[in-house]
């Protein structure tokens, strides 16, 4: 595959105070991205996420090491670079506010220089995710948050970019909205092989457009590997609840934990009131069949039996901590 971008030991410092006192926001960090990846770039505030997005779009100068997108140094060439991405930063408007919606996709079909065929032709594409058209003729002013940014979105892809940088382009929007973000985004790259990299703070937005995920804490580069592999070295996690009707059921449970499980769970919670037991284990140790056939073998019936697996947010947390 194709690399579409590369980074090379790259910093950045902000002068704190006074011009000898500095702080390293990032601190050397190494990665490379291939022609149409999704890649989800995470870590907590303060983690340096939009720092790297701004030096990446060249908003910003990097303190030092190496860039290259699409083959463009992106803060030394950033009048032809910007022509080839899309840039989307949350809650941040690139709409005309005054105007109709339809004035800034008209203003920026004039600005790419896009014929009337490949305007309508992309405008339909995204229309048919979005459903943006009915809101054409609206004044940017009198739009909701999530419609503003359904539209902001759509006019970082008019100009078909080659790279699309996502800055928690989702905060702050109602999962109905963010559902259709996310469908249009997958198609966008499904279609036009469109690169992605995307920050955000709502791990279900990562794992429902990202393959790869690339963990960032204090400036450097934790973590960078397949979402899948990610989740199998790190996740694995199963919590179990199970609901009882005897009493004598759940004394038996508590007995298989002390003889059987007590060294495979990750932990073991019990509720006599409810007559329930919580706990959770990872599949490289014990096997949820291998639960189930001991319960069966103590002729244990339980009147509920839930499984749920770790989330990506819930798999991240644990390894911060």
């Amino acid at each position: 595959m194709k690399e579409i971008l590369t980074v090379k030991n790259l910093t950045k410092e902000y002068f704190v105070k006074t011009d000898k006192e500095t702080v390293k926001v990032i601190k050397g960090i190494n990665l490379s991205i291939t022609e149409g990846e999704k890649v989800g770039y995470v870590g907590l505030n303060g983690a340096g996420k939009s720092t790297t997005i701004k030096m990446l779009t060249g908003l910003i100068k990097p303190t030092g090491g190496e860039i290259s997108v699409l083959g463009f140094n992106p803060f030394e060439e950033r009048k032809n670079y910007v022509e080839h991405i899309g840039v989307i930063f949350g809650q941040r408007n690139q709409l005309l506010w005054d105007l109709k919606v339809e004035d800034s996709f008209i203003f920026n079909r004039s600005l790419y220089k896009l014929s009337g065929k490949t305007y309508n032709d992309r405008m339909d594409f995204i229309n048919e995710y979005t459903d943006i058209v009915p809101l054409m003729k609206k004044r940017v002013l009198e739009l909701s948050l999530g419609q503003k940014m359904k539209c902001n979105i759509a006019l970082s892809l008019l100009h078909s970019p080659k790279i699309l940088f996502l800055d928690e382009a989702t905060i702050g929007l109602d999962i109905i909205v963010k559902n259709e973000i996310k469908k249009l985004l997958n198609e966008v790259n499904r279609e036009f092989n469109t690169t992605m990299l995307f920050t955000s703070h709502d791990m279900k937005d990562i794992e429902d457009v990202c393959e790869r995920i690339i963990i960032l804490e204090k400036g450097n580069i934790l973590h960078d590997m397949a979402l899948k592999e990610f989740r199998k070295l790190y996740g694995g996690t199963k919590n179990v609840t199970i609901l009882l009707k005897e009493k004598a059921d759940f004394e038996k449970i508590i007995f298989l934990y002390e003889k059987e499980w007590k060294n495979k769970f990750m932990n073991f919670q019990t509720d006599s009131g409810e007559n329930s037991i919580n706990f959770s284990f990872n599949e490289e140790k014990i096997n949820i069949f291998g639960i189930m056939d001991e319960l069966k073998n103590e002729e244990i019936k339980p009147v509920d039996f839930t499984i749920n697996s770790d989330s990506l947010e819930d798999i991240i947390r644990g390894i911060y901590k």
